[in-house]
């Protein structure tokens, strides 16, 4: 009886991550699309970029031993990672860091309009 309700609350858990992650990804995408850059974003790009880095990081460290000659063309691409990804955040600080709901409304402003607004107000 407990394992059956033990169930129960893991699905609705689960649930509740999906609809957290489809969120996410939603805003992710609503950042690309509209001005500023939202958390969701900001915290994708410096996941991405720091799995960039690791894997650069792990590759030099893999390749010492074993292709002694690659070392200082990875150890320049880590060098080259890591400063696009200090210059990314230094752009999107410039840039403005913005909410969610605030894409949404612009985006949703925009579609209200439509495309072809402008067209019948020059007849």
């Amino acid at each position: 009886m407990q394992g059956a309700s033990t169930n129960k609350l893991s699905v609705a858990g689960a649930v509740v991550v999906v609809d957290c992650m489809a969120g996410w990804a939603e805003d992710i995408v609503f950042g690309a699309l509209t001005s500023g850059v939202n958390k969701p974003t900001f915290v994708c790009l410096n996941i991405v970029l720091l799995l960039c880095v690791v894997t650069l990081g792990a590759t030099l460290l893999l390749s010492i031993a074993a292709y002694p000659f690659l070392v200082p063309h990875l150890a320049f691409l880590l060098m080259l990672a890591l400063g696009l990804w200090a210059l990314i955040i230094w752009f999107v600080c410039n840039l403005g860091m913005t909410t969610s709901e605030q894409q949404r409304k612009e985006l949703d402003a925009g579609t209200s309009e439509g495309p072809h607004q402008n067209d019948k107000k020059a007849e």
